[in-house]
């Protein structure tokens, strides 16, 4: 929101964020024009310039669309950085310009890597954690998509603070 309205992040309105966000995940995720359009009740040429405009803060986005369609009509499957792999039958091959088949591709290739980021850190995390210190002065308590909650002595938040933010940011650096 802040990048689609120029206006500084800690000035983004409620509305402002509330206007982005079904374009953005709509877009992201393959929705068109003309459905985005009906379910925010704007006119299509609202929506469509909001599409143009996305398309160029994003420019990489429709091509990396086009290539993971190229991909499911050519080899019948999409594959993630760490090699996971979805197979599309005949009938979504032939079909993938359909919503649903795009949105499928899409979702795997974003979802599956924030999963297995996530993972990586929370590998790291109780691993270090187990290395430094006491289960009883710091444990993982509970772990929701890419939120993490630790327990820990109040003397210690600072270093597992510190120690967090740089085990979890480690593997998306490491993506290959």
């Amino acid at each position: 929101a802040s990048d689609f309205f120029n206006t500084p992040y800690d000035r983004v309105t409620p509305e402002q964020k509330k206007v982005i966000k079904p374009i953005s995940l709509g877009r992201l995720f393959g929705k068109g024009v003309k459905t985005t359009a009906e379910d925010m009740d704007k006119t299509y040429a609202e929506v469509e310039a909001v599409f143009d405009r996305y398309d160029k803060m994003i420019p990489g986005l429709a091509k990396f669309q086009a290539a993971e369609l190229a991909s499911i009509e050519s080899r019948g499957y999409i594959q993630t950085e760490y090699g996971w792999r979805r197979y599309f039958s005949r009938e979504d091959r032939d079909n993938t310009h359909y919503s649903g088949v795009a949105t499928e591709a899409y979702n795997l290739r974003i979802q599956s890597n924030e999963a297995m980021i996530v993972r990586e850190a929370m590998l790291a995390l109780r691993r270090e954690f187990a290395l430094r210190w006491p289960h009883e002065d710091v444990r993982l308590a509970i772990q929701l998509h890419d939120e993490v909650v630790v327990s820990c002595r109040p003397e210690l938040a600072e270093a597992v603070a510190e120690m967090m933010l740089e085990l979890m940011q480690a593997p998306a650096r490491k993506m290959p």
